[in-house]
């Protein structure tokens, strides 16, 4: 098999919220960047797994109107997103919460409009890596395979957005790992609705699943189905099933929850179609090719996010990342837990976070930074992982250039901190 070599200043592994961002931040301060992606399109999770909403861009408030929590990259993103796919913040009136609705299609669009804006990164979609070597405490190279072609990089900095820290395993390093992590979801859209309101469709679904429940046609593990927030608009709805099945480390756990809710979407789908007036003439629209997995193993670095940072807003000297998203955790038949801090605050996310404490070049960014697992289940959604992102780029290209760390915080802090 033919390898092709490459150079690259900065490397970013994962094309999701925090891999666009890493990918554009370094491009914008002079590295050369080379950013793969094992999928079609960018997106991760928000485009495969269809979040559906961007959370964390905004501040929790009882203000109806939706206040940005930066003026940086993260806000720059939402508002393309916005304009593209013609949305709006909303105000959810359970917990005060504030969101960016979204459809997959206009976010994979701007990704791909922001990222070939800047001529300094080269793109390697359907790209996965397969080998990571190290040498005295540094990444020497990564290798990938794209379609049959092989390529080796030598990257003076690494960033890792797979959501997996996949960049550590293969390299060998240490990783934060538990037995179980939170629950999964599946989403899906139904198309042709009859007209009706979201308060309207949530208690006829709640009703109908209940119903089915009692009659022993539908399994008691499939109760928790939600709207996405947002999401009904000219007859399609997207619906978000909460997956009761344990996520851990093992191989094939990932295929079969997979599986598992494929089969909870038709069970659904069957059910409500059936039961419900307003989905009579109902049809299946997209089905998220992925589950959307929310936590996995982290990556270690010289700082760790706690739960303590979090819930009381903690500001720190070297803060490049504002967080202002609940805890938010999801356990397998368990409805939402939230811990929640004071509305209209927020907290700050050390640069240490986001800096290997293993290996000298490499960083990472999104659901993966240092954290405990409390405090990822607030800074793991989309808003911050955009802010992360960009901060771990800007991190990433100040050092191949052989610019002080503080002043990578400075600047930092100067565009997504000091709003």
């Amino acid at each position: 098999m033919h390898n092709t070599q490459l150079k690259a200043d900065v490397l970013v592994v994962g094309g999701g919220a925090a891999g666009i961002a890493a990918a554009v931040a370094a491009a914008r301060n002079g590295s050369s960047v080379i950013l793969i992606e094992k999928n079609a399109q960018f997106g991760g999770k928000a485009t495969s797994a269809v979040v559906g909403t961007i959370c964390g861009a905004h501040y929790r408030s009882s203000n109806p109107e939706s206040k940005y929590v930066t003026n940086g990259f993260a806000r720059e993103f939402c508002e393309a997103v916005s304009r593209k796919g013609k949305t709006t913040a909303i105000h959810h009136y359970q917990g005060n919460l504030h969101f960016l609705p979204y459809k997959p299609f206009p976010f994979a669009l701007v990704a791909d409009e922001l990222l070939k804006a800047e001529s300094n990164i080269r793109i390697f979609h359907h790209a996965v890596i397969t080998e990571v070597a190290t040498e005295n405490g540094i990444i020497s190279s990564v290798t990938f395979l794209n379609y049959r072609e092989e390529t080796t990089i030598t990257p003076k900095k690494v960033i890792d957005c797979t959501g997996e820290s996949t960049v550590s395993i293969l390299a060998g390093i240490p990783t934060s790992t538990q037995e179980y992590y939170q629950a999964s979801a599946m989403v899906f859209t139904l198309e042709n609705i009859k007209p009706s309101t979201p308060v309207q469709l949530s208690l006829n679904i709640i009703r109908a699943l209940k119903k089915a429940i009692l009659e022993n046609k539908l399994p008691p593990e499939l109760d928790k189905v939600s709207l996405v927030p947002g999401s009904l608009t000219e007859g399609s709805l997207m619906l978000k099933i909460a997956l009761p099945y344990l996520i851990d480390n093992s191989p094939n756990n990932k295929t079969e929850v997979e599986q598992l809710g494929r089969q909870a979407v038709q069970k659904v789908f069957d059910c409500i179609t059936e039961r419900v007036s307003f989905f009579q003439d109902s049809h299946l629209g997209l089905v998220a090719p992925e589950v959307g997995t929310r936590t996995g193993q982290l990556s270690e670095g010289i700082e760790t996010l706690t739960k303590k940072d979090v819930l009381e807003c903690v500001k720190h000297e070297n803060g490049i990342a504002k967080g202002a998203w609940p805890i938010e955790i999801w356990l397998p038949g368990k409805n939402v837990a939230l811990q929640f801090f004071d509305e209209d605050a927020y907290y700050e996310i050390p640069a240490g976070c986001l800096v290997s404490k293993h290996l000298e070049n490499l960083y990472f960014a999104g659901r993966i930074i240092s954290a405990d697992q409390e405090a990822i289940a607030s800074a793991r959604v989309i808003g911050t992982c955009l802010s992360t992102g960009f901060a771990a780029g800007t991190l990433a290209a100040f050092s191949a250039k052989g610019k002080p760390t503080t002043e990578a915080i400075n600047y930092i802090r100067e565009k997504q901190v000091y709003c």
